[in-house]
């Protein structure tokens, strides 16, 4: 249950800062990754799928509780984002955007070696460019694909390579490809980032494959004529804790947070 995980983390919490001889007064805060869009009411996201028999949960009010210290929170995907500013394939960039592929679509913008979060904590956030009553280039859609053909899986991890030797897999990775480059053109002509990072949770053996596809392409898009930016690999998506865990230095040393 929701309760026994967060009892079980605020538990292992207090033990390795037992462990380590630190002194509790002195960490800046708990960092935490939860899946969704957020919503106008800080800390609330829209429920997923995957996560429809949690309580509609208040992130910053119903975890609270449960630890010693300041609670921050944004969603998996700007976590996966920020991973890769503090630690990973973009480290030396001012500008890039982040597409996370997962369950869903998700993504975020770092302007000047900060992340943009925009209004509400919703810039960025992609996978509304592609409607649910449609294909959409989501590890979800590719599930729905895969049943529809008989096969019973309900998650990412449940796909093998032998599953994305089917021709529907590779019919749909054709598709996913083409409405992935189409997004990269959009966020080319929009923010004119200096990189484009492709990670997530889905097959990665997919994401490899999309991304080498994106930054093969002979052209982005139709007159599209100046340099592309880079499409790039994410390098953390092994270690998903990193984002959420730098996310309470983010916070107090972000010149956006910077009050005066």
């Amino acid at each position: 249950s929701f309760e026994t995980i967060l009892e079980q983390a605020s538990t292992s919490i207090r033990q390795q800062i037992a462990r380590l001889g630190l002194d509790p007064s002195r960490i800046a805060g708990c960092g935490v990754s939860y899946p969704g869009q957020h919503t106008e009411e800080p800390g609330r996201v829209l429920k997923t799928k995957q996560f429809s028999g949690w309580p509609n949960v208040d992130v910053l009010h119903d975890l609270g509780p449960f630890f010693d210290f300041p609670v921050y929170h944004i969603n998996d995907a700007k976590a996966a984002c920020l991973a890769e500013l503090s630690y990973g394939a973009c480290k030396s960039h001012q500008n890039f955007c982040y597409v996370w592929l997962s369950y869903g679509i998700g993504g975020a913008a770092v302007i000047n070696q900060d992340l943009y979060l925009g209004n509400n904590l919703a810039a960025a956030e992609f996978g509304g460019l592609f409607p649910k009553s449609k294909m959409r280039p989501s590890g979800q859609h590719l599930l729905d694909t895969l049943r529809a053909e008989g096969h019973a899986l309900k998650r990412l991890d449940s796909i093998t390579d032998a599953h994305l030797e089917l021709p529907t897999a590779r019919a749909w990775v054709d598709e996913a490809a083409e409405k992935l480059q189409w997004l990269s053109l959009v966020i080319a002509r929009t923010f004119a980032p200096e990189a484009i990072v492709f990670g997530g949770t889905l097959n990665a053996r997919l994401i490899d494959e999309i991304q080498s596809r994106i930054a093969a392409a002979p052209q982005l898009g139709e007159d599209f004529l100046i340099r592309p930016p880079e499409i790039l690999r994410a390098a953390t998506d092994h270690k998903p804790q990193l984002g959420a865990a730098a996310l309470a230095i983010h916070e107090m040393l972000s010149p956006s947070k910077f009050n005066g």
